[in-house]
């Protein structure tokens, strides 16, 4: 494998792979840039490095080289992107070790449910038998463009109309049995999706991995969703239902709305609301939530307006918790679910808009249900009331949202809250801890500089506080003498940069006025990659910055008591000045 890599990094140039994806690519001193195709900005902060062939981001941090970014752009892991980009460079890989009768067998079942999508598709659409699904499907409210959009067909009221169909396309019963299309019931072979419209499920790439019926007929006992049966390349828990179609609105939109039903989810892109999924008839899992991490940190939950809904939310909060999710909760009000309430409406985009823009905290949202069912002014109602308010509130990692409803809960008990905290302390969920030991390693040995007599410690210590500064989350202080705070020449000239342009920071306006040699201390600069976790890098910068001033201040001292006059008081004023400063950051 590591020959097939070193040979992909030769045959494809950073800057063409990534100007493919990016049209807006263009030069910059000697290196590229772009707008950042990982976070929305309207300056260009994006840095490709054609030499060294990587690239970084100065607005979101993000780096790496061609298959961290094709990893990142398509949303796939290192084997997927490996063989996207030997597919660019016509690079065959070496066959790694499977079983071929394996390999053959996932090829077939993806044969087949392409071929079963196509054929239920055309029913649908064209087919007299499929009148009864397009009636079904113009009450749902379904036109061409979703039935095209998501292939969506039917299966007609036949025992055998897709077994026929596939039997011609040399597809054997007992394999078709064995991919989830047929199923064999008293010793014959029958399609396992009768009278009802059929959706095919997309795996990431787009490749039919399985189907979802809803019955539309007369039959009481038939249960309402069928859902394929797990197989080699379907895993019900690992998969949502479209989040092919809706994965470039979830990163532009930076939130995924979740919601139970394949039909909401139509429903939503209907109306233009894209960037939305469904958790395929189960429970929403860990498993889901970890895929829909790739594209977003937020999620906003629109489960049915029911008790079971009500019961997945609970369930899914401790999830999206434990996983570091923001999250908030459409409240539908009257309607019980997502789909009628777009039906609903006489301006439905509008509406469905106005409801996730007012979606609200799912904790208050739970708060609000839990209190409508029963009655605050009862013991037994209060004692319902706080046994399901502790239940959300345990699995709460954030401690600033765990207090602020706790008081809320206590208020609505009239219970002290140093009460109710000492009884929740012991229920609540243990947080994961943030390490704490950073240390900057940079590769720099081999470079020397002319025009500054610094080791590369001083360097790497350089580009570790400049980096700090304009990475951090809340603005820092900005106050720096403009010569001899930093050890390089050329660091106090990119940190006299950062900070005259905090607020509308662009690097390539600062490298494009460098020589080669101040470039290759550029490179270095950008290619940094140790940076701390962003929940402690403004305390990390404060200990950095508290240390380069202590050292500021002793150069300067010497410095002064060196060259000092006994007759000129400035000098004794500044020395004086300086070592209350000193003393002053010693505390």
């Amino acid at each position: 494998m590591e020959s097939d890599i070193e040979l992909i990094k030769s045959k494809i140039n950073i800057v063409d792979l990534i100007r493919s994806y990016i049209p807006n690519v263009h030069k910059a001193g000697s290196s590229w840039r772009c707008l950042c195709p990982f976070h929305k900005e309207k300056t260009p902060s994006f840095y490709i490095n054609e030499r060294d062939q990587y690239y970084k981001c100065f607005g979101c941090g993000e780096k790496g080289d061609v298959f961290t970014f094709v990893e990142k752009m398509e949303k796939v892991d290192f084997k997927e992107a490996l063989q996207i980009l030997a597919d660019k460079a016509g690079v065959n890989l070496s066959e790694e070790k499977i079983d071929p009768n394996i390999k053959l067998k996932i090829s077939r079942i993806h044969e087949a449910n392409e071929y079963a999508a196509n054929y239920y598709n055309y029913i649908l659409t064209k087919h007299p038998s499929g009148e009864i699904g397009r009636k079904y499907a113009q009450k749902r409210g379904l036109n061409d463009e979703i039935i095209s959009k998501f292939k969506i067909g039917f299966a007609p009221d036949g025992y055998t109309n897709l077994k026929q169909f596939l039997n011609a396309k040399n597809f054997k019963d007992e394999e078709l049995v064995e991919f989830g299309l047929v199923v064999k019931r008293n010793g014959k072979f029958i399609d396992k999706f009768r009278n009802r419209l059929v959706q095919p499920i997309f795996s990431l790439k787009g490749q039919v991995i399985g189907f979802s019926g809803r019955y539309i007929g007369n039959i009481k006992e038939a249960p309402k969703y069928l859902n394929s049966p797990e197989t080699l390349v379907f895993k019900k828990n690992e998969n949502l239902y479209s989040l092919f179609h809706s994965k470039r609105s979830i990163l532009e939109n930076s939130e995924v709305i979740i919601v139970e039903g394949n039909i909401d989810v139509l429903s939503s892109h209907k109306v233009g609301v894209c960037n939305i999924v469904a958790p395929l008839g189960t429970s929403f899992t860990e498993t889901q939530a970890q895929i829909l991490k790739r594209y977003t940190d937020k999620v906003i939950f629109c489960f049915d307006n029911d008790s079971a809904g009500i019961k997945a939310l609970v369930r899914s909060l401790e999830i999206v918790e434990r996983l570091g999710f923001e999250h908030k909760t459409i409240d539908l009000g009257a309607f019980k679910d997502t789909d009628e309430l777009i039906n609903s409406s006489q301006n439905p985009t509008q509406m469905w808009m106005d409801k996730i823009k007012n979606s609200v905290s799912t904790v208050e949202y739970l708060f609000d249900v839990f209190k409508s069912k029963v009655n605050l002014d009862s013991i037994d109602g209060k004692t319902a009331f706080k046994k399901n308010a502790t239940e959300v509130l345990k699995v709460i990692r954030n401690d600033v949202l765990f207090f602020h409803y706790a008081r809320i809960l206590s208020l609505i008990l009239e219970v002290p809250e140093k009460v109710l905290l000492d009884e929740l302390s012991e229920l609540r969920l243990p947080k994961n801890k943030v390490g704490k030991n950073f240390a900057p390693k940079i590769e720099i040995n081999e470079f020397s500089t002319k025009t500054d007599k610094v080791s590369p410690k001083d360097i790497e210590e350089d580009i570790y506080f400049i980096s700090l500064l304009i990475n951090c989350t809340k603005r820092p202080n900005l106050e720096f003498p403009k010569e001899g705070f930093l050890n390089c020449e050329f660091f106090q000239k990119l940190l006299n940069f950062c900070v005259e342009n905090y607020d509308s920071l662009d690097l390539t306006e600062f490298s494009e006025t460098l020589n080669d040699e101040e470039l290759r201390l550029f490179d270095l600069f950008i290619s940094f990659d140790n940076l701390p976790d962003y929940t402690v890098i403004d305390n990390e910068y404060k200990i950095v910055e508290k240390r380069l001033w202590k050292r500021y201040i002793e150069k300067s001292l010497m410095r002064l008591r060196s060259t000092m006059e006994e007759d000129n008081p400035e000098h004794f004023k500044e020395v004086q000045r300086l070592t209350k400063l000193k003393k002053y950051l010693q505390n």
